[in-house]
């Protein structure tokens, strides 16, 4: 049997079709659930390291 926390680790969730803000809402609300995102080339493009740097501080892995 695997561990919710083992599944929650192997999910990685897109975060291309959002901007900023909403990215950033939807990993303080499923950064619990969710083990990886990713920043796809347009988002980073508009925002930049600084948005990855918002998301790491959200410790998601945590």
């Amino acid at each position: 049997m695997t561990s919710s926390n083992s599944i929650r680790n192997n999910i990685a969730v897109a975060l291309d079709n959002f901007d900023r803000e909403r990215a950033l809402q939807f990993v303080r609300k499923t950064k619990h659930d969710l083990g990886f995102y990713k920043v796809g080339l347009e988002l980073f493009l508009r925002y930049g390291k600084n948005l990855i740097e918002e998301i790491a501080k959200e410790d998601v892995n945590s």
